[in-house]
């Protein structure tokens, strides 16, 4: 009996082995003479019985979308991006630049960052502009606010970046 008990079979399992029990003696006297023949009928039978239960164990849990997209799981908490807007964490040499330049880089760096994330509502982004004289922070958050008025900006947690970080969080497409 594949080690289940008579009461908790399942269903399936019980009517497949009373079809086996029914055919099998009729098996039997077909082939009466032929014993290979009705051993190789009882053994495929056993099989059968031993694929149904091991299909009624339950198989292990797989863990779903371990790194996928947050389409596929709209509750998933989703871990904040942080940018360094600091013009030596996008570049490797100022040499030739003058602060218009940098600034067109770091703002191109926002606009591309929103563009990569804007469809992931309830994103948190995270742009990191130093405290210094306020002005990439006055212009990050005009570009936000006229680009991508739809999402909610404040500054980012005082205790983890000082006063130098805005946090964006997307709300729209």
């Amino acid at each position: 009996m594949s080690g289940f008990e008579a009461g908790r079979r399942r269903p399936l399992q019980r009517r497949v082995e009373k079809e086996i029990e029914l055919v099998s003696p009729i098996y039997a006297n077909m082939f009466e003479e032929d014993e290979i023949s009705f051993l190789q009928i009882k053994d495929k039978a056993q099989d059968l019985k031993r694929s149904i239960s091991n299909s009624n164990k339950k198989a292990p849990k797989r863990k779903k979308n371990a790194g996928g997209s947050p389409e596929s799981n709209p509750h998933k908490v989703l871990a904040p991006i942080e940018v360094d807007l600091h013009i030596y964490e996008l570049v490797d040499s100022t040499a030739g630049m003058d602060n218009f330049a940098m600034l067109q880089l770091q703002l191109d760096t926002v606009r591309k960052t929103m563009r990569s994330h804007c469809r992931r509502i309830g994103q948190k982004i995270i742009f990191i502009h130093g405290k210094g004289d306020g002005v990439l922070r006055k212009e990050v958050r005009k570009l936000l606010s006229k680009e991508y008025a739809s999402c909610d900006l404040q500054d980012a947690s005082f205790l983890k970046y000082g006063f130098g970080a805005t946090e964006v969080t997307v709300r729209q497409s």
